[in-house]
């Protein structure tokens, strides 16, 4: 009886293992990502090359990103749609100056909702980092304009 007990939480335990990686492997972003570099683009539209040793404003920055399981574009959530536009969606959470935020993601479109604010993210090659994009409040006396930022988290 204890070998078949013991089967039987072997199995459970292995086949539990297998459902988490297959739904890494469908959604690479899943997991928690953390900051390690920032930028200014060239470009006041978020285009050019960045400048990694421009002085950005990182107290605007998440110190993390935890991206969590996508639902499909019609699941609901106590009678309300989770997602909108008819599209896949995910949440995340943030942490921003030791506060935790939740925000949504859209793989499709490679956005990220937070705070109000849409921001553009784009995975690496490797899957392990990405470039979260928007405009930040870094000031340029010469354009007179706010610059884009970069950020570059890591899966960790």
């Amino acid at each position: 009886m204890k070998k078949i007990t013991h089967l039987i939480l072997s199995l459970l335990i292995f086949a539990c293992e297998d459902v988490e990686k297959a739904e890494d492997a469908t959604n690479p972003m899943i997991g928690t990502w953390g900051l390690t570099i920032s930028g200014l683009y060239e470009n006041n539209d978020c285009s050019g090359e960045v400048d990694y040793d421009a002085l950005v404003l990182t107290s605007n920055a998440y110190e993390s990103l935890e991206f969590q399981g996508l639902y499909d574009s019609d699941a609901t959530l106590g009678g309300q749609p989770v997602c909108s536009d008819g599209k896949d969606c995910g949440y995340l959470v943030t942490v921003h100056k030791g506060s935790k935020k939740a925000g949504k993601y859209y793989p499709a479109d490679g956005a990220i909702y937070l705070d109000g604010d849409t921001f553009k993210y784009m995975l690496s090659s490797d899957e392990k980092s990405f470039d979260f994009i928007g405009e930040a409040d870094n000031y340029d006396s010469n354009s007179g304009t706010y610059k884009c930022f970069n950020f570059v988290y890591e899966k960790q």
